[in-house]
C-alpha cells in the first residue's frame, strides 16, 4: 500500500535481483518524459550484478527508430524489498517501486508513489484476460484508472495470445 501524499509504499514483496532478472515486456504505461518517444516494442533487460541490477531498455519510436537507454537498479532498503533507486548514465536518479507482482511473476506494476509515471510489464509479449484483469485490478488498487494508461505494442499485437496459423 502506499501513502501518496508522502511518497511512500509499504510492501511484503521480496525482490531479490534474480527473482527479477530477464526480459521484460511493457504493455501499458503512464510513460515518463524519457519514455514518451516509445512508440512499440518497449523491452526491458535486467541483469543481477554485485548491488543490484543492470537496466537496458530497448523501444522503438513511431518511424521504426530503435531507442535504447541504460540505468542500473539498486534495492533501496527503505522500501522494504520493493524499492529501487534508479540511476542513469549522468546525473538522475529515481525511486522505482514493485507495486505488484502477478502470479508466478508473469507480470509486475512498477511505478512511483506519485503516480506520475507507471508500467505494466510482463515476461511475455501478452497476457491472458485473467491475468490482464488482474493486473488492472492491482493498479486500481494503488489509484490508478485503465485510462491512465497507454497500451503498449508489441511485434504488432496489443492484446491476447498470438492467433493460431492458418492451415494451407
Amino acid at each position: 500500500d502506499c501513502d501518496w501524499s508522502s511518497d511512500v509504499c509499504s510492501s511484503d514483496l521480496s525482490l531479490e535481483p534474480p527473482r527479477l532478472e530477464g526480459t521484460w515486456y511493457q504493455l501499458a504505461a503512464l510513460p515518463s518524459r524519457a519514455d514518451a518517444h516509445c512508440d512499440s516494442d518497449t523491452q526491458w533487460q535486467l541483469q543481477a550484478d554485485a548491488d543490484g541490477l543492470a537496466w537496458n531498455t530497448r523501444c522503438l519510436d513511431r518511424d521504426g527508430q530503435v531507442h535504447q537507454r541504460s540505468a542500473h537498479l539498486r534495492p533501496d532498503p527503505v522500501g522494504q524489498g520493493a524499492r529501487w533507486q534508479a540511476r542513469g548514465p549522468r546525473t538522475w536518479s529515481v525511486a522505482t517501486w514493485v507495486l505488484a507482482m502477478g502470479p508466478g511473476d508473469r507480470w509486475a506494476l512498477v511505478g512511483d508513489p506519485g503516480r506520475r509515471e507507471a508500467w505494466l510489464v510482463a515476461r511475455r509479449t501478452w497476457l491472458p484476460p485473467t491475468d490482464w484483469d488482474a493486473a488492472w485490478q492491482a493498479a486500481e488498487q494503488q489509484g490508478f484508472t485503465r485510462q491512465d494508461f497507454r497500451v503498449s505494442a508489441q511485434f504488432g499485437r496489443t492484446e491476447g495470445p498470438p492467433p493460431a496459423p492458418r492451415p494451407r
